[in-house]
């Protein structure tokens, strides 16, 4: 019994002193800034066919995936082959008419001038002269250059997709 209560001392003494050396967590927001949102929402929407805005939300040398052959562009001219080949395979598919929702952003974090976030959207389009919907979740990596948040990378994953037949 005596050794009971010296082993349960002890551990009440090491589990004390480990709890006081751990630090407190900052408090993270509700959501992402809008500084940080806003080359998200011009990254996607870029992919409904501007491309100057799909241009400028990304840095100079990105990693975009996406669902279509090549599924990878890289490096400092993968905006502009990433556009060219998704007007290829919109063409191809017969997609037109494309639009994005939004919801809320799911999981987000931001250490210093890097940030991870995910948000689910939904593309709403024609398909050869049929409504269609695809929607999918976003997974971004923004990094903060000269002040400024742009997209270091993108992935798309889909959850659904459906068309009228």
């Amino acid at each position: 019994m005596k050794y009971m209560a010296r082993a349960l001392s002890l551990f009440a003494i090491g589990a004390i002193i480990a709890l006081s050396s751990l630090r407190p967590v900052a408090a993270q927001t509700k959501d992402p800034s809008s500084a940080m949102m806003a080359p998200v929402y011009a990254a996607v929407i870029g992919e409904t066919g501007a491309v100057e805005m799909l241009t400028n939300a990304y840095t100079s040398d990105p990693i975009i995936v996406d669902e279509f052959a090549p599924y990878e562009w890289s490096g400092p001219n993968a905006v502009r082959q990433y556009a060219s080949d998704l007007r290829a395979w919109l063409r191809a598919g017969g997609l037109k008419s494309v639009h994005v929702t939004f919801d809320a952003v799911r999981f987000w974090d931001a250490k210093g001038d890097r940030a991870w976030i995910t948000v689910p959207a939904t593309f709403s389009f024609t398909i050869n002269g049929k409504l269609g919907s695809e929607s999918g979740t976003f997974a971004i990596v923004l990094v903060r250059i000269n002040g400024a948040w742009k997209v270091k990378s993108s992935s798309w994953t889909t959850t659904s997709f459906a068309s009228e037949r």
